[in-house]
C-alpha cells in the first residue's frame, strides 16, 4: 500500500491521512491508495542512481584533468577548479530537488556534496601548489595548515550550497505542483 500522492509506504497504518503528505486513505478502500509503486517512480529511482554514477565519473574526469594542469596564478587555479566541480554539484542538486524519488535524492545529493567538497579541496591544493612554484615563495606557502582546512571543513560549505540549491528547487517544484493541482481542482468545480 502506497500513498497516491507522495508514494509513502502505508502498510500497517490505520485509516486516516498519510503521515508524509496528509492525503486521506483507507486500507479497506483500494481506490484510496496505490497497490504498488508506479513504474515512473521506479524509473526515476533508476535514473537518479545512473545520474549519480555519471555525475561522479564526470567529476572525477574533470578533477583529473585540472589536477594535471599548471596555472599562471593562484586565483586562476582556484577558479578553474570551481568552474569544473561547482556546476556539477549545483545541477545535480537541482535534479534531486526536481525528482520525486527519495531514493534518487539519496543517491545524487551525497555525490553533489562530494563534487563541491572536491572542488574546494583540489582548488585550494592547486592554489597552494601554484603559490609554492612562484619565485621566492614565502614560508607561508609551504604551510600544511592552510591546505588542511578545506579537507576537514570543506564539507560544510559544500553541504550548504548543495542543500540550498536542493531546497529552493524542491520548493519551486512543490509550488508549481500545488498551483497545477489548484487549477485542476478549480476547473472541475
Amino acid at each position: 500500500m502506497y500513498c497516491r500522492s507522495c508514494f509513502y509506504k502505508l502498510v500497517g497504518l490505520p485509516a486516516g491521512v498519510c503521515p508524509e503528505c496528509s492525503a486521506p486513505f483507507d486500507p479497506a478502500d483500494p481506490a484510496s491508495y496505490a497497490p504498488r509503486l508506479p513504474r515512473l517512480l521506479v524509473r526515476g529511482c533508476v535514473a537518479g542512481l545512473v545520474a549519480a554514477v555519471l555525475l561522479g565519473l564526470l567529476a572525477f574526469g574533470l578533477f583529473r584533468m585540472f589536477s594535471s594542469m599548471t596555472f599562471a596564478s593562484r586565483e586562476t587555479a582556484l577558479v578553474a577548479h570551481f568552474a569544473g566541480g561547482l556546476p556539477l554539484g549545483v545541477v545535480g542538486a537541482a535534479y534531486a530537488g526536481w525528482s520525486r524519488s527519495w531514493i534518487a535524492r539519496g543517491a545524487v545529493l551525497p555525490v553533489c556534496v562530494l563534487c563541491v567538497w572536491a572542488t574546494l579541496v583540489l582548488g585550494v591544493d592547486a592554489w597552494f601548489r601554484t603559490w609554492q612554484s612562484m619565485p621566492n615563495a614565502p614560508d607561508e606557502a609551504f604551510s600544511d595548515a592552510g591546505a588542511m582546512v578545506p579537507v576537514l571543513l570543506g564539507w560544510a560549505p559544500a553541504g550548504v550550497v548543495v542543500g540550498g540549491v536542493f531546497v529552493v528547487t524542491w520548493q519551486v517544484v512543490r509550488a508549481l505542483e500545488s498551483r497545477r493541482s489548484g487549477r485542476v481542482g478549480s476547473a472541475g468545480a
